[in-house]
């Protein structure tokens, strides 16, 4: 469909260069495809913040929903970015330091956000994994499930605990979500230290391998990688 559309613009814009000069074209086009690119941004935003909205609202969590958007619209903003080859426009603010972690098998990575005041735990896993422990599983959590893909349970210290004996609950529009995202899942887990509330949402993973991160509002970051495993 993007190249379709891009084709579009393109062939739009030799039309348009019969009529106005040559150097008024490049512009527009780029305007255009500016706009398709954060159309797409906002519709899959909307969509995520529908689905959020109802996992949050079964765990009467709905206070953590601006915490949880905090993070997920930077990250479709960056893979979007990526899927377009425009990755390094997204950093174009000095502040900003993307760093890209890479999670070929699954995997866990916690933070706080120092912007938001909350700290947050992600399980990453791949679709076998996301079979077995979210679609044909009511009742994993990310220390049930950390302890039996590596044998152990990472140390993530107070955050880890806190969050990992927090239920997910998804429904049909985040199982959808998932199979957009070819069958890879991101359970994100929010705590605010400031009200001792805690969340969990079930979504696609759909900058599979990779989890794009900006470093200059992250700290305490600490992941493991899953190593190859049969599920």
């Amino acid at each position: 469909m993007k190249k379709r559309f891009i084709s579009i613009l393109l062939t739009l814009a030799m039309c348009m260069g019969l009529a106005v000069p040559a150097v008024a074209v490049e512009p527009l086009k780029e305007e255009a495809l500016a706009v398709e690119i954060e159309n797409e941004i906002q519709t899959q935003i909307d969509e995520i913040y529908n689905i959020v909205y109802k996992q949050l609202e079964a765990q009467d969590a709905l206070n953590l929903i601006d915490s949880f958007m905090a993070i997920y619209e930077p990250a479709v903003r960056y893979s979007t970015m990526e899927e377009y080859g425009l990755l390094d426009i997204a950093s174009i603010h000095a502040e900003d330091e993307l760093v890209e972690y890479y999670f070929p098998h699954g995997g866990i990575f916690s933070c706080t956000h120092t912007q938001l005041g909350s700290e947050s735990t992600s399980l990453f896993l791949n679709r076998a994994d996301t079979d077995k422990y979210i679609l044909n599983s009511n009742s994993g959590t990310i220390y049930d499930i950390a302890l039996e893909i590596l044998g152990h349970v990472p140390v993530f210290g107070f955050l880890f605990e806190t969050t990992a004996k927090v239920k997910s609950i998804y429904d049909a529009a985040a199982k959808f979500n998932i199979s957009q995202a070819d069958g890879y899942s991101w359970t994100l887990n929010v705590y605010d230290p400031a009200t001792d509330e805690s969340g969990s949402v079930i979504l696609g993973w759909k900058d599979y391998p990779m989890h794009t991160v900006n470093a200059a509002t992250s700290a305490d970051i600490r992941y493991e990688v899953f190593l190859a495993h049969i599920s």
